[in-house]
């Protein structure tokens, strides 16, 4: 693309950075995405924030970097979506499917992850203070570094009885790099 900003449809999504003024001083906002086709796209470093993609098909797209800030991804199609660094504060993923998806060094600061497929998905330094990962699927997950301060571990197997339970860590000392406190109401 020879713009910064990346025109789909009839809106324009923002680029990290600066973005052109004939999308900004039109209005266009990134919150009529719902449904929309962004399979494939090269979207890292995009302005989603605030964001509705609820059943948008997404899969394969590059949205390392990407600000997803209060973004709606409820039964979004995620498969091979690369997250890698990308703001997902706030962001609605609850019920999605995140199977094998690239997470690493993400912000999901109280992100709704609540029944989430996160089976082989990489969490390796993210951040998910005070998510809400109510019964979501953690097997194979790569969590080192990952910060779980406050979040909500309820029903993933995790935790039982403010206890550790067992859980397969692929190298190192699982617990060097690891806080999980149990969630407190």
């Amino acid at each position: 693309m020879s713009r910064q900003a990346a025109e789909i449809g009839v809106f324009c999504v923002r680029r990290k950075g600066d973005w052109e003024d004939d999308c900004k001083n039109q209005g266009y906002k990134p919150d009529w995405l719902s449904r929309a086709d962004l399979k494939n796209l090269p979207l890292s470093g995009a302005d989603l924030s605030g964001a509705d993609l609820t059943r948008a098909d997404l899969n394969g797209t590059d949205l390392s970097g990407a600000n997803l800030t209060g973004a709606d991804l409820t039964d979004a199609e995620l498969k091979n979506v690369i997250f890698s660094g990308a703001n997902l504060t706030r962001a609605n993923l609850a019920g999605t499917d995140l199977s094998g998806v690239d997470l690493s060094g993400a912000d999901l600061t109280d992100a709704d992850l609540g029944n989430t497929d996160l089976v082989g998905t990489n969490l390796s330094g993210a951040n998910l203070t005070r998510a809400d990962l109510t019964a979501a699927t953690l097997k194979d997950t790569n969590l080192v570094d990952t910060d779980l301060t406050d979040a909500n571990l309820t029903g993933t197997g995790l935790i039982e009885e403010e206890e550790i339970v067992d859980y397969s860590y692929t190298t190192g000392d699982p617990y060097s790099s690891l806080d999980i406190y149990p969630h407190e109401e």
